[in-house]
C-alpha cells in the first residue's frame, strides 16, 4: 500500500500546475507578486537550474523541516519578504492529523509561492506560532537569507514581536506566549 499524501504532496501538485497552467486563480496581491518575482528569475550561470524553480525547492525544504521538527499539534507559520518597497505576507495554518501535517492545498502553494520569493530575493522573514494544550503559546522565528532559514535568538523575536513596526517603540508582549530560540532547519 503506499504511503498516504499529505497536504505538501497535493500542494506540490497544484503548485506545479499553478506553475505550468496558471490554474491558481487568485486576485492576492501577495501571491501575484510572488509568482511574476519567481517566472522572472533567469538561470544559474553554474548549473543552468532556473533561480525561480531553486527557490520554490528551498522553501519546500524549509517546510519539510518545520513539519519534521516542530513540537505539538496546532501551528501558524507566517511569511514575508519585500519588492518594490511593499512589504508581502501570507500564512498557513498546519494542523498535525495521525502524524503528518495537514493544511489545505491552495494556502500552501501561496505560502510557498511567498517563501520561495523571500528565498529568491533573499530578503524575508518566517515566523512559526505554535499552540499548546494548558501552556502558553511559543513563537520562533528565521529570517530568510542566502537561500536558508537563519534560526533566530529567543531575545531577537521577542524584539521583532514586541517593537512597533512603524513607530519603533516597544510594545508589550502578547500575553500568554513564551519566545523561543529557533532552531535550525536542515
Amino acid at each position: 500500500m503506499p504511503a498516504a499524501r499529505t497536504a505538501l504532496d497535493y500542494a506540490e501538485t497544484a503548485l506545479l500546475e499553478h506553475l505550468i497552467f496558471g490554474t491558481l486563480t487568485d486576485d492576492d496581491p501577495t501571491t501575484n507578486v510572488a509568482a511574476a518575482l519567481l517566472n522572472a528569475t533567469k538561470r544559474c550561470p553554474c548549473c543552468n537550474n532556473s533561480v525561480g524553480w531553486a527557490s520554490l525547492t528551498v522553501a519546500n525544504r524549509i517546510v519539510a523541516a518545520l513539519d519534521k521538527d516542530l513540537p505539538g499539534h496546532r501551528h501558524h507559520l507566517a511569511v514575508s519578504f519585500e519588492h518594490a518597497d511593499r512589504n508581502h505576507n501570507t500564512g498557513l495554518h498546519l494542523d498535525r492529523v495521525d502524524g503528518a501535517f495537514a493544511a489545505n492545498a491552495e494556502d500552501t502553494v501561496r505560502f510557498l509561492l511567498a517563501l520561495a520569493a523571500a528565498v529568491c530575493q533573499d530578503d524575508g522573514g518566517l515566523t512559526v506560532r505554535s499552540a499548546q494544550v494548558d501552556a502558553a503559546d511559543q513563537v520562533r522565528g528565521w529570517s530568510i537569507g542566502g537561500g536558508f532559514a537563519v534560526p533566530l535568538s529567543r531575545a531577537e523575536i521577542f524584539n521583532a514581536y514586541c517593537t512597533d513596526a512603524a513607530t519603533g517603540e516597544p510594545i508589550p508582549p502578547e500575553p500568554d506566549t513564551e519566545y523561543c530560540d529557533a532552531f535550525n532547519l536542515r
